[in-house]
């Protein structure tokens, strides 16, 4: 199982997170919300409005970046 990663073109704690991911041996999926618009709608739904917004293997919200570092998933 893999976490979920709502992210942007561009945005660079969309990127900081799968590194942070890669290199705690854990993998991602992550959704560009250019390629599926619905996502925008849902987060603001949801009332998040910035990305990346992150979700663990069991769906449970993380958050943001520094909220997935805080966690520290380890093995």
């Amino acid at each position: 199982m893999s976490f979920t990663i709502i992210s942007q073109a561009g945005c660079r704690y969309c990127r900081k997170a799968v590194v942070h991911l890669q290199t705690t041996e854990r993998t991602a999926k992550v959704y560009d919300i250019d390629d599926y618009p619905w996502l925008k709608t849902l987060m603001g739904q949801a009332g998040h409005n910035t990305v990346p917004q992150i979700f663990s293997p069991n769906g449970e919200y993380i958050g943001g970046f520094d909220e997935l570092v805080e966690r520290k998933y380890i093995r």
